[in-house]
């Protein structure tokens, strides 16, 4: 009899109850875990908000919610705190901007940029697919600046290095406050892919809106320029980040356009991590019981967000009955916070720096929000800021799903979806000319009219002579060129990159406006959600 209710004892401490709306519950010895579970089959849109617009401020986490809720027009499915950051406004001599602010210690990544952190260290990191899916792995991330072909790999994203002679940094407008940068730096302004100034460091030096500034040691950049002449005003330059997962596929990772990194890593391929776990603090080690907010990844790509007082050591080992393989502590203690829904599960005892937000709208949510019978798609929620253009695509025949059920809403789109989907807006128009000079455009092709009209009027032209690449994928500034050239390219200036004057036009037309959050990436890859968008905007009318 003794050992029947020791066996059930057992049993009912690894068995899931319903808690509240969209929360569930285990137990971690005698404390009870409380967390949400978040299908990331593509349906689910992630994003994260800074304090302030800053990675160096903070805010209550009711005005994260707001600030979400605000840009996407929805309050969000799911909540969470973010990574660690100077929550008690110590002095930080790493800083060099005021000592006493909420500066994030470690790596955020929104919409494709890396906005702090980075450079060389391994940290365990929550990573968030264009295509829609949770990664976690222990990965270094390595923001880096290229021109011409050569990479300068950067020591930080609004971190202070710029005393180092030797040393890269990148600071964007995310900073918050103004940098001194001294006179031997040389200062290079990133703009809509092109360097649009060189000039010598100064102090109160600020970030402008769209733009990042590249700092180079003295020593740094004499070796520089000595190799890459083209590290001048008016040439062509990207910011890009590289990844390199532990255990991960690195082609994954590249992929990725939200991150988040944090510490400890606890389990990987369901086995505990915290063993070999070097802590920094106290507080993080493998037996310290404290409150905790963690996330973990099961074997099917399912996301479980939850908040537990508990030690990491227990946290993983009580995971991986769960059917999570691969888990991490994010930022714990006074910071920890889940909300579902908008409402509050478990509260911050403080303010807070960065916060991670989920929208979907499919079954195991935290929210579902039913879809209206004028659309077959399930990851299309009746808030989403695309639905009208997703109904207009669908019913005139843009565009269909990725599935009878599916839109794909964050999936990339190819140079030949994106061109056919122009042409359909257009009304399917016959290209006055059949001569086709692309060896991989055949007439069986479902894109071979439309790529024929593209060319014709002049929307794009091919990667070569001879070559369309109808299956690469298409970025921000592709599509928005496309359209512009589509329009009869208003307000030509001819300056600048190939894509300058279009994206230029976008921004003042409002063609961008509620479609991305922070700074718009031109390099990123286009979701298929704001493909249709920008098309419904003005083939609509």
């Amino acid at each position: 009899m003794k050992k029947l209710i020791v066996i059930l004892l057992i049993l009912a401490m690894f068995t899931c109850t319903a808690f509240a709306a969209g929360t569930s519950t285990f137990s971690v010895g005698k404390s009870t875990a409380t967390y949400v579970t978040i299908p990331m089959d593509g349906s689910t849109k992630v994003t994260v908000t800074l304090g302030q617009n800053s990675v160096n401020k903070d805010m209550s986490f009711a005005d994260h919610i707001s600030k979400a809720a605000s840009e996407f027009g929805a309050t969000p499915s799911v909540s969470v705190n973010g990574t660690y950051f100077n929550a008690y406004y110590k002095t930080n001599q790493e800083l060099g901007f005021p000592d006493n602010c909420a500066n994030i210690t470690q790596t955020v990544m929104i919409n494709g940029r890396v906005v702090t952190g980075g450079g060389s260290g391994y940290k365990a990191t929550l990573g968030i697919t264009s295509d829609g899916r949770a990664l976690i792995d222990n990965v270094e991330i390595k923001p880096y600046l290229e021109v011409s072909g050569s990479k300068y790999y950067s020591w930080g994203v609004n971190r202070n290095f710029v005393s180092n002679s030797t040393a890269v940094s990148i600071f964007t407008e995310e900073l918050g406050y103004p940098v001194d940068i001294p006179e031997t730096c040389k200062v290079l302004v990133i703009s809509n892919g092109k360097i649009s100034a060189v000039s010598s460091g100064s102090a109160g030096t600020e970030v402008s809106t769209g733009t990042s500034l590249v700092v180079f040691g003295e020593d740094a950049w004499k070796n520089a320029i000595k190799w890459n002449p083209s590290l001048k005003a008016g040439s062509s330059a990207s910011i890009k980040t590289e990844f390199n997962p532990t255990n991960g596929i690195k082609t994954d990772w590249n992929k990725v356009v939200t991150a988040v990194a944090g510490n400890p890593w606890i389990l990987s391929g369901g086995v505990d991590m915290t063993d070999g776990y070097t802590p920094t603090e106290a507080k993080l080690n493998r037996d310290a019981v404290l409150q905790r907010t963690f996330a973990g990844v099961k074997s099917d790509g399912t996301l479980i967000i939850g908040t537990v007082n508990a030690s990491p050591a227990g946290l993983a080992s009580v995971l991986a009955t769960q059917g999570i393989v691969d888990a991490m502590l994010l930022d714990g203690g006074g910071s920890s916070a889940l909300a579902s829904n908008g409402k509050a599960v478990t509260s911050p005892g403080r303010k807070l720096a960065n916060v991670i937000h989920f929208y979907t709208s499919g079954s195991g949510s935290a929210v579902s929000d039913p879809v209206k019978s004028d659309i077959p798609f399930t990851d299309v929620s009746a808030s989403a800021y695309f639905r009208n253009a997703v109904k207009w695509a669908y019913q005139n025949q843009v565009t269909s799903g990725v599935s009878s059920t599916l839109f794909g809403p964050n999936e990339s789109c190819t140079r030949g979806q994106v061109v056919t989907f122009l042409w359909r807006a257009a009304g399917k128009p016959s290209p006055a000319k059949t001569d086709n000079v692309f060896t991989d455009v055949k007439s069986s092709d479902y894109y071979y009219e439309a790529v024929l009209w593209a060319v014709e009027k002049g929307i794009t032209t091919g990667s070569s002579a001879t070559i369309f690449s109808p299956d690469e994928p298409c970025s921000n500034a592709h599509i928005v060129t496309f359209i512009w050239r589509a329009l009869g390219s208003p307000d030509k200036t001819g300056q600048g990159s190939w894509y300058s004057d279009a994206i230029t036009w976008a921004e003042k037309s409002g063609l961008l406006k509620g479609t991305y959050n922070g700074t718009f990436n031109i390099e990123a890859n286009c979701p298929r959600a704001n493909v249709v968008e920008y098309l419904y905007r003005y083939y609509s009318k």
